[in-house]
């Protein structure tokens, strides 16, 4: 296990976009997968054990959850994000432990409060993984560090799934995009695909797979954009190219 309170490595970003995508979509067991995969090659960083901590939640394994994360609570980047998940693991238990969900919501409180930049990111993170938008919403607003991508991009996907005003989530992804950002591109795409405009979505996503072209998540979308064009032939050729690639 990492020390606590060591600077975290940050991990690249198509690869913690490809993990980010899985969750976001519901790929839970993929998502673990390639978590223990990495982890397995000695990259114990903290970012792998919350994302690995949210795909068991979705899979019903609170136990190890809690067991996963209790030596993290006290980290200063990522114990803010540890406690929320931490909250939601205990709270879900069969017979949760009342004076131990009070003592985590307290730490939440104190973190809301004084958490730098980065552990506000991966708090507001684990509550949009954890489908409580409001809340990681809050958290967004709440920092001060206007030019980090990360932060922008989960603003945009934020504002996106809370559907109050898709304009700011474009302006927001295409800020993404211009820093390529793989997420941003992906978001993007969903906006296209609301809006039924299939040649500005795969053009989106031919740009991401040539951008990075082994992000599996452009693959998906890109077979996905055939498919909702009735087009078969490519439909099919894109699926044969990603299951090569996975």
């Amino acid at each position: 296990m990492a020390e606590p309170n060591k600077e975290i490595p940050e991990l690249d970003w198509s690869f913690f976009c490809n993990i980010f995508y899985h969750l976001q979509e519901g790929y839970y067991g993929t998502a673990l997968t390639i978590c223990d995969e990495e982890l397995c090659k000695a990259s114990d960083t903290r970012q792998l054990i919350l994302f690995r901590s949210i795909a068991l939640m979705k899979h019903g394994q609170y136990v190890e959850v809690i067991r996963l994360l209790h030596l993290l609570r006290q980290d200063i980047i990522v114990g803010f994000a540890a406690s929320v998940i931490l909250r939601t693991a205990h709270a879900l238990l069969q017979n949760p432990d009342r004076e131990e969900i009070s003592e985590l919501d307290r730490t939440i409180n104190e973190a809301y409060n004084n958490a730098d930049v980065e552990a506000r990111y991966n708090a507001a993170m684990a509550y949009f993984l954890l489908d409580n938008n409001d809340k990681a919403r809050l958290l967004i607003e709440k920092s001060t560090d206007s030019k980090n991508i990360q932060f922008i991009v989960l603003q945009a996907w934020i504002e996106y799934r809370l559907g109050e005003d898709m304009n700011v989530a474009q302006k927001l992804f295409k800020k993404g995009i211009a820093a390529d950002y793989p997420s941003a591109f992906i978001g993007m795409a969903r906006l296209l695909e609301e809006r039924r405009n299939l040649t500005e979505l795969r053009q989106i996503l031919y740009t991401l797979m040539k951008k990075f072209a082994i992000f599996l998540p452009a693959y998906i979308e890109y077979s996905y954009a055939f498919l909702m064009a009735c087009d078969w032939e490519h439909c099919m050729e894109q699926v044969q190219r990603t299951l090569l690639l996975q």
